[in-house]
């Protein structure tokens, strides 16, 4: 049962409380530098489990867009051209397209390799959603936030969620939920710019983290549950949520770095 009492922020807010991805996340660990943008955002995020769940789904984000033509132009014409369709899913789905190319089609031709990624040594962490889109970011956290704020440009309200998979260390993920204010589904919905997927429901209608995390047959039995390493149902059992808005860019740090030592040993590894 969700509780129907608004949680106490203390206890649910922030990096720790995920397992075996407390040391990950630590601020002297974390692959984005203290202070930046994506940085806050761990600082910021809210648990999702019972005790949170319906203050989530309910009043935590506000469904109001304050996002104003001419502030970011660069990001409204993008908008402009990848959006095909009208109806809210179809236009998530175009935008959650666009994402995930980014990588394979905006690096730099002199900052990246012939498959269209940096190398480690060279890559860059954090950055404006226009400087992580030119840079052609492959992080699952920045493409995220990158959905996020196209869909607000959108009209479209959006956020951030964090997945955590305690069956694997260092499998951490990074989602967007846009609010959908369609008939067969008024509410909040998954959209992975990494994986390129969503998830309908048998029922008709879009899964949110929530969902995700209840029902795992939903993740697990999605046609691209076999092809692609985030469309698993372990990801979800362990999540967090997050608002980031497009008009409040100026109370970020948006600097980059590079790559720390953590990291370095982490990916080794993988290699």
């Amino acid at each position: 049962m969700r509780s129907k009492v608004r949680p106490e922020p203390h206890k649910f807010k922030g990096r720790t409380g995920f397992g075996i991805y407390d040391e990950l996340l630590s601020p002297e660990n974390c692959l984005h530098a203290q202070g930046t943008v994506d940085s806050v955002l761990l600082d910021e995020m809210l648990k999702l489990v019972p005790e949170t769940a319906e203050y989530i789904y309910g009043r935590y984000t506000p469904l109001t867009i304050k996002c104003r033509g001419g502030e970011r132009p660069y990001l409204e014409n993008i908008v402009r051209n990848a959006i095909r369709k009208t109806d809210r899913a179809s236009r998530a789905m175009d935008l959650t397209s666009f994402c995930s190319n980014i990588p394979s089609e905006f690096p730099e031709p002199g900052k990246s390799t012939n498959n269209g990624f940096w190398t480690t040594d060279t890559m860059l962490f954090g950055g404006t959603e226009e400087e992580l889109i030119k840079r052609g970011t492959d992080i699952c956290i920045e493409l995220s936030r990158v959905l996020c704020i196209l869909a607000q440009i959108a009209g479209m309200p959006a956020r951030l969620v964090f997945l955590f998979d305690q069956s694997r260390r260092n499998w951490g993920h990074g989602v967007t939920e846009i609010y959908l204010r369609t008939p067969h589904h008024p509410g909040w919905a998954v959209f992975d710019a990494t994986s390129n997927v969503c998830y309908p429901l048998p029922e008709g209608g879009f899964a949110s983290a929530w969902d995700l995390r209840t029902r795992p047959e939903i993740a697990d039995g999605h046609p691209d549950h076999d092809n692609k390493p985030y469309v698993a149902s372990a990801f979800y059992e362990c999540a967090a949520v997050v608002n980031y808005f497009a008009w409040e860019w100026k109370r970020y740090d948006y600097s980059w770095n590079s790559i720390n030592d953590y990291y370095r040993r982490i990916w080794e590894k993988k290699d």
